[in-house]
């Protein structure tokens, strides 16, 4: 989801506009979601995101040029792709779906290679089958660490690969989002930002129970 304020200011974000999501009150099922939003100000991305906003609302194909933004279905999977592929020491993943064969390979080729992975999704409701389940056991076998979240619902969308450079956005490691949706995320290396997230992700891994 995105948001852009006076022309000047881009909110992409995890977050959907909804309590649970904001952090008001929590939602039907009593637990508040886990969720990132990036505030931009950097020129180019946010008359990248404008155009690509322009774009959708007259139906036509979105024309931008700004390596920073992940934008489905134009480049998402091979951002992801790129992303988990360049990672050497360490891969950190919040997500809420584990439900797309290319990635869930290329997470498992990660820690294949000698990359330290930890994946956190959101622990299955109730009764219910949990719908990560086949790509949970995809990337572990590879020897990815998997948790899943119970206190918070895993809404949350983070690639942070070597506490250098992550992915913040609406994309979810499935399908339909990286390849039909029209989805929103950056690039960023902010130190700050990589600080707040990694010790976030180290947070939520310790409340999280293994998969």
């Amino acid at each position: 989801m995105d948001m852009i304020i006076d022309g000047k200011t881009a909110f992409i974000m995890t977050s959907n506009f909804t309590r649970s999501a904001l952090g008001g009150s929590t939602g039907k099922s009593g637990v508040i979601n886990r969720e990132y939003d990036i505030i931009d100000s950097n020129r180019q991305d946010v008359q990248a995101v404008i155009t690509i906003f322009n774009a959708d609302w007259n139906h036509t194909d979105a024309q931008f040029n700004d390596t920073n933004l992940v934008v489905s279905p134009v480049n998402s999977r091979s951002s992801f792709t790129s992303l988990i592929d360049s990672a050497h020491k360490t891969l950190l993943i919040e997500a809420e779906e584990m439900k797309d064969s290319g990635i869930e390979q290329a997470i498992a080729s990660a820690a294949q290679r000698g990359v330290r992975v930890q994946v956190i999704l959101p622990a299955p409701s109730g009764s219910l089958a949990d719908s990560n389940s086949q790509g949970i056991g995809v990337i572990k076998q590879g020897s990815v660490q998997v948790k899943e979240d119970s206190r918070l619902y895993m809404h949350a969308k983070i690639i942070v690969v070597d506490g250098q450079r992550a992915f913040v956005g609406s994309e979810n490691i499935s399908t339909q989002s990286l390849d039909k949706n029209r989805e929103l995320g950056i690039i960023v290396s902010d130190s700050n930002v990589l600080t707040t997230l990694e010790q976030t992700f180290q947070h939520d891994w310790s409340d999280s129970q293994n998969a």
